[in-house]
């Protein structure tokens, strides 16, 4: 049933187990890191603040954490993002927000489930 989960939540799972190198037994250790990560948090803060350097930071950081946890909904968005942020285009980076935060939060939930942290 966990992989189930994984993947209705947009993960590729047998690219994550590939890059924990067959070690499944890390693959809820390291998504309790991601739900645990203020980075998400730290970019609504930075937009919030006009801080276009922060803003970007947070994104990009973010981008990273989902190419790594094969969070692939995810990383497609906070790419978009970092490209807007990286081309001077803030109001484009910023009215993703919305879409970015929808589907931060279907994940951040239903990995919190997924962990039995709900």
């Amino acid at each position: 049933m966990a992989h189930e989960q994984l993947v209705a939540l947009g993960v590729d799972v047998d690219a994550l187990i590939e890059r924990l190198m067959g070690k499944e037994e890390l693959v809820p250790v390291f998504m309790k890191m991601f739900v645990e990560d203020k980075n998400f948090l730290s970019l609504g803060e930075a937009i919030a603040d006009g801080s276009n350097e922060n803003a970007f930071i947070a994104s990009h950081t973010l981008k990273g954490m989902c190419a790594n946890l094969s969070l692939t909904v995810l990383y497609r968005l906070f790419s978009e993002q970092v490209e807007f942020f990286r081309s001077g285009q803030w109001e484009g980076a910023v009215a993703m927000m919305p879409e970015i935060t929808a589907e931060y939060t279907r994940v951040a939930d239903g990995l919190k489930q997924y962990l039995g942290l709900s």
